[in-house]
């Protein structure tokens, strides 16, 4: 059965010479639209062997933070040790996602156990305390380090503890070590920084730099610097490029997510037996991605939250049939969500309209809805709910959750099974 290029053999003509170029993990030998960032890093941190420099680094996802701060760093520890063969010095990095202070402390032990034999202690750091103790002892056989707290604001509760900042940025002002640690933070949150204790805040001392999301110039560079080097001669069209570069730039920004549409895109098209990856194949692959990423979102997301999200697609569903452009408020909302619950066998007793709000908030991060605020005059003001997806795609979702398939196929009636079971 032939694909949208109509070629049968999937493994006739592979489309990439080198797919590795299209993931984003990929270290590039050009940073395109990151100059300024480059030179305002590399600047900061080219002391770093007499003196500690910290930095702190915001910006969106995918706008190449990780990456600048990977090849700025690494380069310039190899110049420098070029030039002064004596000199020691190390970049070290953690991402810290979901990660403990303990678990962040012992990857940095990890990344400093040169020789597998952990030192004086003869085996892993089984505690915080133990973990530190080895690093320092790693430390002083350097002259300088550079440690890259990649996602700081995804630490597990780095907002309630901070202690692991505090611990690395005075390590060398409290005669711990000899070695100058530098510490270069990211986060996605620009606000990270405002929350940090007052004595983290002034020892860090840090440069701080924002980085912009990418413009669909920027994108288009980025793909076709990343596809010249993966792709098979004359297996992507003129088009594609242009058109991946124009959607993300006005969607996100995100060169990440941009490379990730065109991977996803060559693997649809090698997949289906075609010769050349197409705007057709970007189309079908821009679906299955954002489905995927629907998905994962709504399936981890507890009973209530879920009976709450089937709310708002039932009542927009209501709303805008027949031509209708009205939303659900945030009322009407709660009311439709409590009739649920009492409909639904098995349920716990419903949630408050306070912890609904904040079931509001957590599908706005998730980009399943979003909210605006409607003034009525003197008759007051309301809470207007907007869904970003379509009640469809929601609710074929919602619909592999045992509990509420039945009610969804019902369209959110009472005569289900399980409500004459309930009398």
């Amino acid at each position: 059965m032939s694909g949208i290029g109509g070629k049968k053999d999937t493994m006739s003509r592979l489309l990439c010479k080198y797919i590795e170029a299209l993931n984003d993990y990929y270290i590039p030998e050009k940073l395109i639209g990151r100059n300024n960032e480059v030179e305002n890093i590399r600047n900061s941190l080219i002391y770093i062997d007499q003196s500690p420099v910290h930095i702190s680094i915001g910006g969106k996802p995918g706008t190449g933070k990780t990456v600048v701060v990977r090849v700025v760093c690494k380069k310039l520890i190899e110049e420098m040790t070029e030039s002064n063969p004596g000199l020691k010095a190390r970049f070290i990095e953690v991402n810290c996602m979901k990660k403990t202070e303990y678990s962040t402390v012992q990857e940095i032990a990890r990344q400093l156990n040169t020789d597998g034999k952990w030192g004086s202690m003869g085996k892993i750091p089984w505690n915080y305390d133990i973990a530190m103790r080895y690093i320092i002892e790693e430390m002083d056989k350097l002259d300088a380090a550079i440690l890259f707290l990649d996602e700081i604001d995804r630490m597990k509760d780095i907002q309630r503890n901070q202690g692991i900042i505090y611990d690395f940025v005075r390590m060398r002002s409290t005669g711990k070590t000899g070695c100058n640690i530098s510490i270069i933070m990211a986060t996605n949150k620009l606000l990270f920084y405002d929350t940090l204790d007052d004595r983290i805040a002034s020892s860090l001392h840090s440069s701080k730099f924002i980085f912009d999301p990418y413009n669909a110039d920027q994108i288009h560079q980025i793909l076709e610097d990343r596809a010249n080097i993966a792709m098979n001669e004359g297996t992507l069209d003129s088009g594609v490029i242009p058109y991946i570069s124009a959607i993300s730039a006005r969607e996100h920004g995100d060169a990440r997510l941009a490379l990730g549409l065109l991977l996803a895109s060559v693997r649809y098209a090698q997949g289906s037996g075609d010769s050349m990856v197409t705007e057709g194949h970007v189309r079908i692959a821009k679906k299955r991605l954002e489905y995927n990423m629907v998905k994962n979102a709504i399936r981890t997301l507890p009973l209530q939250q879920k009976i709450a999200l089937y709310a708002i697609s039932l009542l927009t569903k209501k709303k805008t049939g027949n031509g209708g452009k009205e939303k659900p408020t945030t009322g009407e909302i709660y009311e439709q969500y409590q009739y649920l619950c009492n409909l639904i066998g098995g349920v716990d007793k419903h949630v408050g309209d306070k912890q609904l709000t904040n079931y509001f908030k957590d599908f706005n991060l998730l980009q399943l809805t979003t909210h605006k605020v409607v003034s009525h005059g003197r008759g007051g003001r309301t809470t207007e709910v907007i869904m970003m997806k379509s009640p469809e795609t929601i609710d074929s979702i919602l619909m592999d959750d045992e509990t509420l398939s039945e009610i969804i196929q019902s369209g959110g009636r009472r005569d289900t099974t399980l409500a004459r079971y309930m009398g």
